[in-house]
């Protein structure tokens, strides 16, 4: 999860942000003690301070648009980046720093912490529209993971019983007074006939959850099939209202939320649990006991190279900040190209709050 840094935090942010995190007002810096590198670049401040909505940059502007207006790339706290593949953006990674992380894939502190605006300049200069050629769009990233198993030789699937088989789901709409639907789901059987939940929906009048009810089978094999907690129905058409949609993806069925990449109402799942499961939950309301519900997120150019894509979360295991990756990322949008590298998460100097983003970006002619 992900803090909003106050007092002696902010300070230690700052400096970090020179030195380490981007950020630095320079205009360029060489590594040789030779002439500064030439920035040429235009920069853009991206506020995305709000976790309930993402934020979406135009970069032939280098302003903060809505979502209907053309727009390249967004982000959403808690959420991360996504490229606005709906009118037809594509992306690449056209420069990584690979000596960010070590052979098992773990954040190396001292790597991020010499990596800065200025000492990246050059490799970003050096982007062109030939960088990379494996453009590619989006698509959603389930939260739904690892709770059942496959055996390749009988091909039959086994539902987990263990706590990986277990999910607060809270629900697309409130009831106008901010009240939200919530269920505990699990699933009790994936088999041809489709994937089957038992839901034990939370009574606000009670403050109980109740006696769970099966969700019969959701076949998603002719397409997909959406489900709402409320009432415990589900349709093959997209009803007003849907909590969860399961599709077809190749040999497999995936579960999406109506929520972050995958639909526009307020659905989450529950994954910052603040108690061992979700058996031990008694309050989903209760941020002492689920922090945070989170939308499903992209899946795409910009969820990597960092767990946050252009972010690293947390590096070296004692903090709760989000360090740039420094990746250079290239957007095809129609027959205009662009690059942008992400170089802070705390304003353009380190002192502002988390999810303000500061970019670095340029058009790139023949």
């Amino acid at each position: 999860m992900q803090y909003t840094k106050t007092g002696l935090s902010i300070l230690a942010t700052m400096m970090l942000t020179l030195t380490g995190c981007g950020g630095s007002s320079s205009s360029g810096s060489s590594d040789d003690g030779g002439s500064p590198v030439s920035d040429t670049a235009s920069y853009a401040p991206l506020d995305a301070t709000d976790s309930a909505s993402a934020a979406y940059l135009d970069l032939a502007s280098g302003h903060t648009v809505s979502e209907a207006e053309p727009w390249q790339m967004a982000y959403q706290k808690y959420v991360g980046f996504s490229i606005n593949s709906g009118d037809g953006v594509e992306a690449c990674i056209a420069k990584q720093y690979d000596e960010l992380y070590d052979g098992n894939g773990d954040a190396i502190k001292d790597e991020f912490m010499a990596l800065n605006k200025d000492n990246t300049i050059a490799d970003f200069n050096a982007v062109t529209r030939t960088s990379c050629t494996d453009f590619s769009t989006d698509g959603a990233t389930s939260q739904f993971k690892d709770w059942y198993t496959y055996d390749m030789g009988t091909h039959v699937i086994t539902v987990h019983t263990d706590d990986s088989n277990g999910w607060i789901v809270r629900s697309s709409t409130d009831d106008g007074n901010g009240n939200y639907a919530y269920t505990r789901l699990k699933a009790t059987a994936y088999d041809a006939n489709g994937i089957t939940f038992n839901s034990e929906l939370w009574d606000n009048n009670t403050q109980t959850f109740q006696e769970a009810v099966s969700t019969g089978p959701l076949d998603a094999s002719g397409g997909t099939v959406y489900w709402n907690m409320e009432d415990n129905t589900s349709s093959t058409t997209e009803m007003t209202g849907w909590d969860l949609k399961l599709e077809s993806v190749g040999h497999s069925t995936e579960i999406f939320v109506n929520g972050g990449v995958s639909g526009d109402g307020d659905a989450g799942v529950g994954s910052a649990l603040q108690v061992a499961s979700v058996d031990d939950v008694t309050d989903p309301s209760d941020t002492n006991q689920v922090y945070k519900y989170f939308g499903d997120s992209a899946s795409g150019p910009m969820t990597s190279p960092g767990s946050y894509g252009a972010f690293e979360y947390g590096v070296g295991g004692d903090n709760h900040d989000m360090w740039p990756t420094f990746a250079v990322y290239l957007f095809k949008d129609g027959d205009r190209y662009y690059k942008a590298q992400v170089v802070s998460n705390y304003g353009s100097d380190g002192s502002l709050a988390s999810g303000n983003l500061y970019i670095r970006y340029e058009e790139v002619f023949e």
